[in-house]
């Protein structure tokens, strides 16, 4: 347990506080060990202590060890209870020492390691104690009432050699307490400015790791936004190419069989409007066809597990009659475990990657390669044409973009990087199954 003592520590950080318990320890143990030979003596009766001093020395000693092994008390106690055992004994030696010896220099050392371990006030305290130790000690030796040890004697004792060394002794200790008086007060800002600035930074942690969390719901809750959008917008389609197909197609099929029905009428009757049911069957047959290629451009997909295939092999046919492009195209692995999102995404992906081909890359010819591993579907586009786009602002650099929007919407990556011998190689891998929403 780490406790503040009541000097002008307050608010100082765990660290410090845990130091000076350490500090405290280290002390209490260092004086129950280097107190046995001065202890043991005096219990057995051969040191130069009179016997009343002697028992007073075990039972200052006894108190260090009582110290020592009470870490509950405290700090504050402890310490307390140390600054005590410490005057006691610097007292004791000086009653056995004719003032003089390591009685006196106790005297001089306390205040300085007081003010460090405990405090500035309390260190202060501990000076005039120091004095006033000296001073009554002084005192009672001139006046010849202090027993004293063996070979000690005081009376008939001048004062003045007492009265000097007690001036030598202020002024060797008041300038050290002064400076480390100074020293430890510069000190403990440097912790409290140390602690207001880690505690700021705690606070900015804290609130850039609530923006961050706040930024990736956002994310998270865009992206679901995109993906229930695309979704929509593919049933949208689907919805729409079925229309179109059971709805305008088969109205148009119809008026053709009507037409059809009418031409052979009107030629049998050997009549000359017989020439415009004709030109309008045929005016009814291009337009069945617009109708059912607007159906297939709009959901180009079927419900079958192979309508992937067919419908690459579909749009494959259409470029090459439109653009005269070559283009081989290959498939392996099992291909029913697609889901049909990531299908048409990979059908969108594919008629992209052609039409930069035969618009922009001026390809004479283009490899397709659709594999699956049962996991993840790969689908590569190859083709002898200029290259990839240098800049990503050109028509099909923003084909490219819009091709890795698909990819990423879906779980997938795209990666685009030139061909051996020239041209541009669109390799694109994605889950069989759409990510959870």
């Amino acid at each position: 347990m780490v406790e503040a003592s009541s000097d002008d520590d307050c608010g100082v950080d765990a660290d410090w506080q845990a130091w000076r318990n350490r500090t405290l320890n280290a002390i209490l143990i260092a004086v129950c060990v280097l107190g046995v030979p001065w202890v043991v003596p005096d219990i057995l009766a051969r040191s130069g202590f009179s016997s009343g001093l002697r028992w007073a020395v075990v039972a200052t000693y006894l108190l260090a060890v009582v110290i020592t092994v009470s870490p509950s008390w405290g700090f504050r106690i402890r310490s307390g209870l140390l600054m005590a055992v410490a005057y006691i004994a610097a007292a004791l030696a000086l009653a056995n020492s004719g003032l003089a010896g390591y009685g006196r220099l106790g005297l001089a050392v306390y205040p300085s390691a007081i003010i460090v371990l405990i405090g500035s006030r309390i260190g202060w305290i501990s000076v005039g104690l120091s004095l006033a130790v000296y001073g009554v000690f002084a005192a009672l030796a001139t006046m010849g009432l202090l027993e004293g040890g063996e070979g000690v004697a005081y009376a008939g004792v001048s004062t003045k050699p007492w009265l000097l060394q007690g001036l030598t002794l202020a002024l060797a200790m008041i300038p050290s307490v002064v400076a480390l008086n100074r020293f430890r007060t510069h000190h403990m800002r440097l912790l409290a400015d140390e602690r207001r600035a880690k505690e700021q930074l705690q606070e900015e942690a804290a609130r850039r790791a609530t923006a961050l969390e706040s930024l990736g719901q956002e994310q998270a809750h865009r992206k679901r936004l995109e993906e229930r959008i695309s979704r929509l917008a593919e049933e949208e389609r689907r919805l729409l190419g079925r229309e179109i197909h059971d709805g305008l197609c088969q109205q148009l099929a119809a008026a053709r069989l009507h037409c059809t029905a009418l031409e052979d009428l009107l030629e049998s009757n050997q009549d000359p409007a017989a020439a415009r049911a004709r030109r309008l069957r045929t005016l009814i047959e291009e337009m069945l066809e617009g109708a059912y290629m607007i159906s297939k451009g709009v959901w180009p997909m079927g419900p079958e597990p192979e309508s992937l295939v067919s419908a690459l092999q579909s749009m494959i046919r259409s470029i090459d009659r439109q653009f005269g492009l070559a283009c081989e195209f290959r498939w392996r692995g099992d291909l029913e475990k697609v889901d049909s999102r990531i299908a048409m995404e990979l059908y969108r992906i594919a008629q992209e990657a052609l039409h930069n081909c035969a618009r922009h890359a001026k390809a004479r010819q283009v490899g397709l390669l659709l594999t699956s591993d049962g996991d993840k579907i790969t689908l590569e586009v190859t083709d002898d044409g200029c290259g990839p786009p240098d800049a990503a602002g050109s028509a099909d650099g923003l084909g490219f973009s819009i091709m890795a929007h698909r990819a990423r919407s879906v779980g997938g990556t795209l990666k685009i990087e030139g061909a051996e011998g020239g041209g541009t190689v669109v390799c694109c891998t994605v889950p069989c199954s759409s990510p959870a929403a």
